[in-house]
């Protein structure tokens, strides 16, 4: 089983130095990048970095990767959430995540 990744926003990105974390966003870009500027749920902007060139992405993306100490992630994988995505929904969510984390980070 895969270790648990919290959902962050940009406003954590400090506290989760070196640690791998899943990140929401918005991308204004639906070209090929292999780096971009995203719009966090938290309304902060978050640069991104993949490792292959990205391609075919919605605006509203979930990203899996690495926080690194220049606050950029590195991004190793990205879903697409579609067209529309309501981030007050989903930073609600979070804070039950962050309020009541056991059900979420699954049997160690």
């Amino acid at each position: 089983m895969d270790a648990h990744k919290p959902r962050i926003g940009g406003k954590e990105l400090d506290d989760y130095t070196d640690q791998a974390v899943i990140l929401v966003g918005k991308t204004d870009s639906n070209t090929a990048f292999q780096g971009a500027t995203v719009l966090a749920s938290d309304g902060v902007q978050v640069e991104v970095d993949f490792s292959e060139q990205q391609s075919d992405l919605s605006p509203f993306i979930e990203i899996t990767g690495k926080v690194l100490a220049s606050g950029r992630v590195e991004g190793w994988a990205v879903a697409n959430l579609g067209e529309a995505f309501d981030f007050d929904t989903y930073e609600k969510a979070r804070a039950v995540i962050r309020k009541y984390p056991q059900p979420f980070v699954g049997a160690d």
